[in-house]
């Protein structure tokens, strides 16, 4: 979370005994409560969670990564149609030339 609205979200919490925090100099470092846990169903200590919550997010990178080179090949694919098109018709007007650039067709950030 970020931005002001964080601060009436965070009351809200520590009211509900939801979280806790611990001073440090001028900062709050805020943890979750056995509150918390029994709440919202978490079982497990942390390092057990922690773990969990890695591997979570590694799987939802593997799969963000396939998709991205899922996209890739389909805009591949259709930069081949459009070549095939390109070539038929350049063969049959051979008066209009065309200058391809396949490096900036297929950049995709």
């Amino acid at each position: 979370m970020s931005g002001t609205g964080v601060y009436s979200h965070l009351k809200e919490l520590r009211q509900g005994d939801f979280i806790e925090y611990q001073s440090a100099r001028r900062l709050k470092v805020y943890s979750t409560t056995a509150k918390f846990k029994k709440y919202f169903g978490i079982d497990g200590d942390t390092e057990t969670l922690k773990s969990k919550l890695f591997s979570r997010m590694r799987q939802s990178k593997t799969k963000e990564k396939l998709r991205n080179e899922n996209h890739r090949i389909v805009l591949f694919h259709v930069y081949i149609i459009f070549l095939r098109f390109i070539t038929k018709y350049v063969v049959r007007h051979t008066r209009i030339i065309f200058l391809l650039n396949l490096r900036n067709f297929l950049y995709v950030k």
